[in-house]
């Protein structure tokens, strides 16, 4: 895996974290389906990196620490932003926590490569549930203010599970029998 900077992958990521501007402004003007909009945009961009650096083999070490800090730097701010007077705040807490360890564990494994015998740091199934998740739970706090603020029972099911997600994701990326 070579250690490659400037790639359309890495481009999508960081086109990630630009969009945040816009969909700031367009979700504190009040223009809501702009905000949706935008961040669908940044949703399919996630989800585009990951399948072009795969299929064209343009993965890269700077490129497996750029997309999760892009998507944590976009749902942390977003959620924190949009939920943090909605949402229960010791469940977004918890929530937080959990991209926080995920975030130390990725630092931590790209500063110490020794440190991948006890984390593996690839995706899988409950990382990609929770960025769903996730996913979900910002869009409907964006629909959830331009519907003028409907029930919040299922923000805060989204929320719960997001955070079931995100501990079991840090759980499967802990490796008990460290390589040798």
């Amino acid at each position: 895996m070579a250690d490659q900077y400037l790639t359309i992958p890495n481009t999508l990521s960081l086109l990630r974290i630009l969009l945040l501007i816009p969909i700031l402004f367009c979700f504190y003007s009040q223009h809501f389906l702009c905000a949706l909009g935008l961040f669908a945009v940044s949703a399919v961009t996630d989800m585009l990196d990951g399948i072009i650096a795969r299929r064209w083999h343009m993965e890269s070490r700077f490129g497996r620490i750029l997309d999760p800090l892009a998507d944590k730097i976009t749902f942390v701010t977003l959620v924190v932003l949009f939920g943090w007077d909605v949402l229960w705040r010791r469940w977004l807490l918890s929530l937080l926590a959990a991209e926080g360890i995920l975030l130390l564990m990725g630092a931590y494994t790209y500063i110490n490569p020794h440190a991948e015998h006890w984390f593996s740091l690839g995706a899988n199934k409950f990382g990609k549930a929770k960025t769903c998740c996730e996913t979900a739970l910002v869009a409907s706090l964006i629909a959830w203010h331009f519907f003028a603020y409907p029930d919040l029972f299922y923000l805060q099911v989204i929320l719960f599970i997001s955070i079931a997600f995100a501990y079991a994701s840090i759980v499967t990326h802990i490796r008990l029998t460290p390589l040798t």
